[in-house]
């Protein structure tokens, strides 16, 4: 993904900045733009795919070799984290009582 991300972003870089000195013909513009949207469009749906997902299945956290990543302070406030908080809510799901007005 990164190496996609980063070709893409140095295309309409060199081609932003190459307009700046000659003319860039609009089928290059528009190449560009094409190239943004699919790779736009490819990172939408994987997003919407591991939503999909955790709506099923629940969210279960970070994995321990993500956590075992992380600076010493944000491990420290994944443990201290108390399951079924207001962050692990389910998605559509009615508000606490104190969070609920009337």
């Amino acid at each position: 993904d990164d190496c996609i991300l980063w070709t893409v972003c140095l295309i309409d870089c060199f081609v932003t900045i190459a307009s700046c000195f000659i003319e860039i013909p609009e089928e290059i513009r528009i190449l560009v733009d094409c190239m943004n949207m699919i790779t736009i469009g490819c990172m939408h749906a994987q997003q919407a795919v591991e939503i999909d997902e955790i709506k099923k299945t629940g969210y279960q956290g970070p994995t321990a070799v993500v956590v075992a990543v992380l600076p010493p302070h944000q491990q420290k406030m994944i443990q201290q984290a108390q399951p079924g908080g207001a962050a692990a809510q389910q998605y559509g799901a009615a508000a606490p009582p104190q969070y609920q007005m009337g």
